[in-house]
C-alpha cells in the first residue's frame, strides 16, 4: 500500500489538502478509520467491534453485499493495521 502512493506520498501526507485517510482505512459500516481491521469472508475488511456487533444482531450476510457469508469467523487484517498506525503517527 505505501508503494503504490510512491515517493510522492510523502509530499501528499504532509500537505494540507491530503489529509484525509486512504479510503481503505476506512471502515465499510462505522464510516472511521480502523484500529483493530479483520477481513470478513466476503473478501471485505472492516473494524473487528462493528463486524461482530453486526454478526450478533443476528446478520449472516455481509454488510457490502448483502450475499450470505460463508464462514463467519474474521481474521485480523495486521498489514493494514500497520500501515494505518504509522499513517495515524504520521498525522
Amino acid at each position: 500500500m505505501r508503494d503504490s502512493c510512491g515517493a510522492f506520498s510523502k509530499f501528499l501526507f504532509r500537505s494540507l489538502d491530503c489529509q484525509r485517510p486512504p479510503p481503505y482505512f476506512i471502515c465499510p459500516i462505522l464510516q472511521e478509520v480502523m484500529q483493530d481491521p479483520h477481513i470478513a469472508a466476503d473478501g471485505f475488511t472492516y473494524e473487528a467491534e462493528a463486524l461482530r456487533g453486526w454478526l450478533e444482531c443476528g446478520h449472516d450476510t455481509s454488510p457490502m453485499t448483502n450475499l450470505e457469508l460463508e464462514r463467519l469467523e474474521l481474521i485480523p487484517n495486521r498489514a493494514l493495521r500497520s500501515v494505518i498506525q504509522e499513517w495515524l503517527q504520521q498525522h
